[in-house]
């Protein structure tokens, strides 16, 4: 009973103390995620649905405003705020697709090169190197032409894109662990390198590895939607919200709300991501805790 109060104290010592800006990311956080797994049971609106009758109707809070319409409509008359809910949605999938598989990838392979080292680590840190030199965007624009537009292939795109930073980040983890005591007792009682690599080298660089994947999550929205914006990424008319924004470039002073409201969605969404990451990384690194 005592363990068990003393481990519910450290957990709340270490995890308890949250600052306000902690919370509201939390808070945006968890709105994204619901909306984008609830997307059709929250939207008011189909998202592709066209009423040329209500185009360019301006937010609710602003003169000439249509409360049905809270943010406004675009174009073509479809509502606003039911294709950002839409639009997390699809950044949630190809947020998920991207960071699950690239961090599979990415911690695999950099284990793997931090406890075996020689060739097998210099073949996979000269492809890290590469990776990590070329520029993301362009890299990731080529790419998206050459498999086409889909959320499939922008996910696939991510992934390639970011492995490399897991695999980085798993290699140095890996490099201060493989010599420790141990690993070493381990090793000499006659454990193979796969039990010692999945029981004693991935569980201590997880954490690190849960802290990257929250950070890339909002880069990984930040991609999609620059690439959506450049015409590829999610093709139309999937409400995408780089898509969004890049509908509503040519009338930013006529329609400020079309490209406004779903970068605003872009911008809360990231910040939160970030915010988040650092927290848990402060949380998680033993250096930067006071308990």
């Amino acid at each position: 009973m005592n363990k068990v109060f003393h481990k519910r104290r450290l957990f709340g010592k270490r995890f308890g103390k949250v600052n306000p800006g902690v919370v509201i990311s939390l808070v945006i956080l968890a709105g994204f995620i619901i909306c984008g797994i609830f997307a059709p049971f929250i939207a008011p609106y189909s998202p592709t649905n066209i009423n040329l009758g209500d185009a360019l109707k301006p937010p609710a809070f602003q003169a000439g405003g249509d409360v049905h319409y809270p943010l406004g409509t675009d174009r073509l008359g479809r509502d606003v705020l039911s294709r950002i809910i839409f639009g997390a949605r699809v950044s949630l999938q190809v947020a998920a697709i991207g960071v699950v598989a690239s961090g599979i990838i990415g911690l695999t392979l950099g284990v793997i090169s931090g406890y075996k080292g020689g060739w097998i680590d210099i073949i996979i840190q000269r492809a890290v190197d590469i990776m990590l030199g070329l520029p993301m965007i362009l890299i990731a624009m080529v790419l998206a032409i050459i498999f086409g537009a889909s959320i499939l292939n922008v996910a696939f795109v991510l992934i390639i894109i970011f492995w490399a930073t897991f695999a980085r980040q798993s290699r140095a983890e890996t490099l201060k662990l493989r010599n420790l005591d141990f690993v070493t007792l381990a090793r000499t009682s006659g454990t193979s390198d796969f039990i010692i690599i999945l029981r004693h080298i991935v569980p201590n660089v997880m954490g690190s590895m849960l802290v990257l994947a929250t950070l890339n999550v909002g880069a990984t929205i930040t991609l999609e939607a620059t690439l959506s914006f450049l015409g590829a990424g999610i093709p139309p008319p999937a409400p995408s919200w780089g898509l969004m924004t890049a509908d509503g470039r040519d009338m930013v002073v006529t329609a400020w709300w079309l490209s406004f409201m779903p970068g605003v969605a872009i911008s809360l969404v990231v910040l939160a991501c970030n915010v988040f990451g650092d927290w848990l990384r402060d949380r998680l690194d033993p250096k930067l805790r006071t308990i």
